[in-house]
């Protein structure tokens, strides 16, 4: 792929490394990021640092950070990816960074953001247009680097001080902390899709670069909807543009131009599709406003809102006769798939049978422990106490899966006819734990509450699975674990689990005193 003339002409690579270190901790690679480019001025392997002083991040104790930047030959960086490989350092600035136990990764290529947005571009370095192949090596266990992990806050901190010196998401991409990744852009030549305005046809403009001799590539258009290949087309094409025929209908386009003769893709598009129609709206503002007073208490309050009319319309109309039809079919499919998941449930207990609707939510809650849990199962919930967590965390069926509960130390709201008999919360949950003649056999579980002004007040409750090979996962409960079924709620996954599992980390560290601690097994 280095060949000149294969992805583009590349005569020097620009490295940028984040690196780390703290009283206990060597220097150590937090990433690394080299990027293939065609300029050779100044390549003389000399760094600099992006920032004046060392980084420090208030969550993690002693730890500082840097970000270097230098440019390497091309023999200079193959060289050094070699060395990296037999010694197990990383030494390309001249100075040894350590590492994990980094493994290579075939190549991949990450087109461009288009109706679908592409994770790794957060790191990529300007992927726009045909996209860029990229070479990565992963560390897989990360122990080295166990405790920015366990300060979530760490990861945010550090990612919004590395932003204002480098043009990266970090946080958006922890799971790359670690690795070394050397970025190819397809340079070469550079191919644009545009569709016509009748639908009819697509378009396709291909440029190579000044210094590169234009050669054939292969075409490959497709489009699909609903599972199935509405278009495809496929055509060996030189430079001059290229016109299309394109049926009409639903769906998302995929266009690739590949190299036969070097076998490498040199474009990829993402989803994209034409413009079927265009919804406007216009906003009037009304000449009256909404005006209204009240009164709280000794305060008064007096309130004049602006009001706005909206007017839509809709130019165009879709082009498949089947379309809305097709449209409440597939809704209909993942709603069931949601249910079947458990992503999206909603119960609704009718009178006389709230029993067996909280029946039917235990047990969607314990299929959702033994699907997800096999390492680790977290609860997060204001009311919990130990009944709860013998109906939902003792139902783990994994061997010492790491098991965490959090509660708010609040008592369920109590008849107003039973005279409420004081007594600690803690205290009263050890009572329940020791009364149940648990065996204990495979439990790794540690309950704490907050019980006194550590942490902070929580309403919400969710259902966290902190390690499924997937990432971070969580569920929102709706209600409490004490209520579930007994009315209505909905439980659902959330979008972004590992900000929830940072959350509860978060409060977590904050509840490590003994008298927080109701037991830890």
């Amino acid at each position: 792929m280095l060949e000149p003339g294969v992805l583009g002409v590349y005569r020097s690579f620009e490295v940028t490394e984040v690196f780390g270190f703290s009283k206990t901790v060597a220097p150590t690679n937090i990433l690394t990021i080299i990027v293939a480019e065609d300029d050779e001025v100044g390549c003389d392997e000399t760094s600099s640092y992006l920032t004046e002083n060392l980084i420090k991040v208030s969550s993690l104790k002693g730890w500082s950070f840097g970000v270097k930047r230098y440019r390497k030959t091309v023999p200079g960086l193959l060289a050094d990816l070699l060395s990296m490989q037999s010694e197990g350092r990383w030494k390309a600035s001249g100075q040894s960074l350590a590492i994990g136990n980094l493994k290579g990764k075939p190549a991949e290529l990450a087109p461009s953001d288009s109706m679908h947005k592409v994770v790794i571009n957060n790191l990529l370095k300007n992927n726009f247009w045909n996209g860029s192949y990229f070479f990565e090596w992963a560390d897989a266990t990360k122990d080295h680097l166990a405790e920015l992990f366990t300060h979530p806050r760490s990861i945010q901190e550090l990612s919004a001080a590395l932003s204002l010196v480098w043009p990266i998401n970090l946080a958006k991409v922890s799971d790359r902390i670690g690795n070394i990744l050397v970025q190819l852009p397809i340079t070469a030549m550079v191919a644009e899709f545009r569709g016509s305005a009748n639908r009819e046809v697509m378009k396709v403009d291909l440029a190579w670069a000044q210094d590169i001799e234009a050669r054939p590539l292969r075409l490959v258009l497709n489009r699909k909807y609903d599972n199935l290949e509405t278009a495809y087309h496929s055509q060996i094409i030189s430079s001059e543009p290229v016109v299309i025929p394109t049926t009409d209908g639903p769906g998302e386009y995929y266009g690739y131009i590949w190299d036969e003769l070097n076998n490498v893709l040199m474009a990829s598009t993402g989803a994209f599709s034409q413009v079927e129609n265009i919804d406007l709206q216009i906003q009037l503002n009304e000449h009256n406003r909404r005006s209204y007073q009240y009164t709280v208490g000794a305060d008064s309050f007096a309130c004049d809102i602006p009001i706005v009319a909206l007017h839509s319309s809709r130019v165009g109309k879709g082009v498949d006769p089947n379309d809305e039809w097709t449209s409440n079919r597939m809704y209909t499919e993942e709603i069931q798939r949601l249910k079947e998941q458990r992503r999206f449930l909603q119960y609704k207990p009718i009178p006389g049978r709230e029993e067996s609707e909280r029946q039917k939510a235990l047990e969607d809650i314990r299929w959702l422990i033994n699907k997800h849990g096999q390492e680790a199962v977290w609860l997060w919930d204001p009311f919990l106490d130990m009944y709860d967590v013998f109906e939902t965390l003792f139902y783990s069926k994994y061997s010492y899966a790491d098991l965490r509960a959090i509660s708010s130390a609040k008592e369920k709201p109590a008849c107003a006819c039973t005279p409420h008999v004081p007594d600690p919360f803690v205290e009263k949950q050890k009572k329940i734990l020791a009364s149940a003649n648990c065996n204990n056999f495979g439990l790794k579980f540690e309950f704490r509450a907050r019980v006194n002004s550590s942490g902070w007040k929580f309403h919400d409750r969710f259902l966290i699975f902190p390690r499924t090979g997937r990432g971070a996962l969580a569920w929102s409960l709706g209600t409490s674990i004490n209520s579930v079924g007994k009315q209505h709620h909905i439980l659902q996954r959330v979008d972004d689990g590992q900000l929830i599992m940072d959350a509860f980390l978060e409060l977590w560290a904050s509840l490590d005193r003994a008298e927080q601690l109701i037991c830890k097994i």
